[in-house]
């Protein structure tokens, strides 16, 4: 949860209106979470309660179990077949599964996309990046050293 806090909150005062940053109530946006497992369990509960919160599964007895252990009261499970409407209606896509990012045919150019496959797309990286910092600074008890992270990351050879 803390390594995608941390990377949403690089990227989040360009995307999202101010009353959404930092968890605040009475935010409006909307979110689009493909996927019912650990990693869109994180995302939800990094985002509640900001967020209109949808989650998109193939099993959507995962989906509605997830929704309800985390009390998201605006939004809920949405079966996949329902994926390319519900991604149309939101403005953060978040892929929360090892599958591809929806057809760029359902996107908008206003969206944003977090993949959360870590290297594959930048603000996957920036997960990676803050769940690493976060680790350091819990197992050290020292502020981590994020340009010297950052550098190691960019430089590693992970394949696509």
């Amino acid at each position: 949860v803390e390594g995608f806090r941390r990377a949403l909150a690089e990227i989040e005062s360009s995307i999202f209106p101010s009353p959404a940053r930092g968890g605040g109530q009475g935010g409006g946006f909307r979110v689009a979470i493909i996927g019912a497992g650990g990693a869109a369990r994180a995302v939800a509960a990094a985002l509640q309660p900001a967020a209109e919160i949808w989650v998109i599964a193939r099993n959507l007895e995962q989906a509605r179990r997830l929704c309800r252990d985390l009390e998201i009261l605006r939004g809920g499970p949405v079966d996949v077949d329902q994926m390319e409407q519900t991604v149309a209606r939101a403005q953060l896509v978040v892929n929360a599964t090892p599958a591809d990012l929806p057809p760029t045919a359902w996107l908008r150019a206003d969206q944003y996309l977090f993949d959360l496959r870590s290297r594959r797309s930048p603000a996957g990286r920036a997960m990676l990046l803050h769940q690493g910092a976060a680790s350091f600074e819990i197992w050290t008890g020292r502020k981590a050293p994020l340009g010297v992270m950052r550098a190691a990351l960019d430089g590693a050879s992970v394949p696509a």
